[in-house]
């Protein structure tokens, strides 16, 4: 919620707690730009398709 009417960019970060390979503490995963109006506020749904989730090893398969 807010004063102005605006433009909002939601950014979705996820970690991996239990990879075995070596990994960023938090990757942006995907992201929306939304429009709010003055004094509301908007619920954001993201869908992540499997290869925004998946890792690499050392050896690069999947």
């Amino acid at each position: 919620t807010g004063d102005f009417d605006g433009e909002e960019v939601v950014q979705l970060y996820a970690r991996d707690n239990i990879s075995s390979v070596s990994t960023p503490p938090l990757q942006l995963k995907d992201f929306c730009r939304v429009f709010i109006k003055k004094g509301e506020s908007q619920p954001v749904t993201f869908t992540l398709r499997d290869d925004q989730l998946s890792l690499f090893n050392a050896q690069m398969e999947e």
